[in-house]
């Protein structure tokens, strides 16, 4: 073999090599957040002020992970009812995302069924309102 047919070689598995590298990633299903990502990143500032009402105020809720349950807890004191939505993200694929309304019950728990629900990482996003004013509280856990 001469040095003419090894270049040529090395070229076609070269040139090979990067077409497949652009086909896996033209063929990479990628989705944004949110369909209407932008616009709440310029609302965002109002998140912040609900994220920082969670904080300071005198009610909390809180998730507690319990298998494939979710009990959703108010600690403190709320003032009226309380309204508003948990939402379970899952940053690897949007389209399993769930969304489920806050009713809790007398005894201030909500239990939420997450059997459906695939096995690996979510996100938890609380959204609620009472007559205090507007919260908002994430975090994250791991589904079995």
């Amino acid at each position: 073999m001469n040095w003419g047919k090894a270049i040529f070689i090395v070229y076609t598995v070269f040139i090979t090599m990067i077409l497949s590298f652009v086909y896996v990633c033209v063929k990479q299903d990628i989705s944004l957040v949110a369909d209407d990502y932008y616009k709440q990143e310029i609302a965002y500032q109002s998140q912040i002020d609900k994220m920082t009402n969670a904080q300071v105020g005198e009610g909390k809720l809180i998730v507690d992970m319990n298998g494939r349950v979710a009990q959703l807890k108010a600690e403190g004191v709320f003032s009226g009812d309380i309204e508003g939505k948990m939402h379970l993200f899952r940053p690897a694929d949007s389209r399993l995302d769930r969304t489920f309304d806050i009713s809790l019950n007398d005894s201030g728990i909500q239990e939420v069924d997450l059997s459906a629900l695939a096995p690996g990482l979510w996100k938890i996003k609380l959204d609620w309102q009472d007559e205090d004013g507007t919260f908002y509280y994430k975090e994250q856990a791991v589904v079995f």
